[in-house]
């Protein structure tokens, strides 16, 4: 009897560590099942991404060229030029404005750098001083720094991967470059600054809401005053509270074509750069640069609050 309930009892003991092997197996399983279906949905919906964009590159490049073959018949006069396309039953808008609508990283002087990292981007009044001074220098041909400013030896100091160029910017992405530049503030400034064209001022014509808080010194309410007779295309708009020395007396410069298809979850932009003019008789203009299709999420009605 006793060797009998010893079998029973080991028995019943392998029989446990079987189940809890089956169950392990069984949860391991799931586990495996659960990971590789996450990523085929994150696979599907990385094809999905790609997909829409270059859907939105082709008819937004398309767009833009629409655009572009209507403005050299009529350019803009006294504010931006926007176009509206169906193509394929796909909807877009195309803004344009010309480079002197946006300050230039080459041309500007420091004051208007300044102001511009100040109201445009939310610095301090110290720490915008100090970036706009390293933007001069990095863009400078010379080698001696500004009292806040930055060259070769402070660069090697910091152990920054970069060197001042004392050359031109060639993209606002080389601001990245800039002792003291991070990605956020990067990221900021994008819609501020250009390399194109070589106007030292700013046309308010055409400035975007950004780049007029700048030439305003930060007064929200004279920026507004400028956007609301911008949308009833009064030409005649006051401009007295903007900083004078800071602002261009024409248009110049290529123009930035913006293509936007909005769904009711995102935005999504096609820019480029082009000069209406062109040496080459079989081209009716020149295109100097195209940025990737960008998208930007729109929040839900009732998220602001969340």
């Amino acid at each position: 009897m006793p060797g009998n309930h010893r079998r029973r009892t080991g028995s019943r003991a392998q029989q446990g560590v079987a189940l809890v092997v089956v169950m392990w197996l069984v949860a391991a399983l799931s586990m495996l099942a659960a990971g590789l279906v996450s990523t085929t949905r994150a696979d599907l919906r990385g094809t999905q991404v790609l997909k829409q964009s270059a859907v939105h590159a082709a008819l937004g490049d398309a767009a833009i060229r629409l655009a572009a073959s209507r403005l050299k018949l009529e350019p803009p006069q006294d504010h931006p030029a926007v176009f509206h396309f169906a193509l394929e039953g796909y909807g877009l808008d195309v803004e344009v404005v010309p480079a002197s609508a946006f300050v230039n990283l080459n041309n500007a002087p420091l004051e208007l750098l300044r102001d511009a990292l100040r109201f445009g981007a939310g610095l301090d009044e110290e720490q915008a001083q100090v970036l706009a001074e390293r933007i001069v220098d990095w863009r400078d041909p010379d080698d001696e720094p500004l009292p806040g400013g930055a060259e070769f030896p402070a660069y090697e100091a910091a152990q920054s991967p970069f060197r001042p160029r004392n050359g031109p910017f060639e993209s606002v992405d080389d601001l990245i470059q800039v002792l003291g530049m991070s990605f956020d503030l990067h990221d900021k400034l994008r819609g501020l600054f250009t390399t194109q064209g070589s106007a030292q001022g700013v046309d308010p014509r055409f400035a975007p809401p950004a780049v007029l808080g700048a030439l305003a010194a930060g007064n929200a309410s004279a920026v507004e005053r400028i956007m609301n007779a911008r949308r009833a295309q009064d030409p005649l708009s006051d401009m007295t509270s903007l900083t004078q020395q800071y602002l261009a007396s024409n248009a110049s410069g290529p123009y930035r074509f913006v293509a936007l298809h909005r769904t009711e979850q995102a935005v999504l932009v096609r820019s480029r750069w082009i000069e209406l003019s062109s040496s080459r008789p079989e081209m009716p203009w020149t295109e100097l640069a195209t940025d990737p299709v960008e998208s930007f999420e729109l929040m839900p009605e009732g998220a602001h609050g969340a």
